[in-house]
């Protein structure tokens, strides 16, 4: 979980310095995040019950 959120922290930062990313392309990014983090919190909920 920590290399997980380690993974977010610099995909985000290297977002931020590479400006040559689309708006559209931005936006399918997070949302890709979005539902992983959906995923991951569905299989953690399923682990633990």
């Amino acid at each position: 979980m920590l290399a997980f959120t380690t993974f977010i922290i610099s995909f985000s930062n290297f977002q931020k310095k590479n400006r040559i990313f689309l708006n559209c392309q931005l936006l399918l990014d997070s949302s890709l995040l979005f539902y992983y983090s959906l995923i991951f919190s569905i299989f953690f909920k399923l682990i633990l019950s």
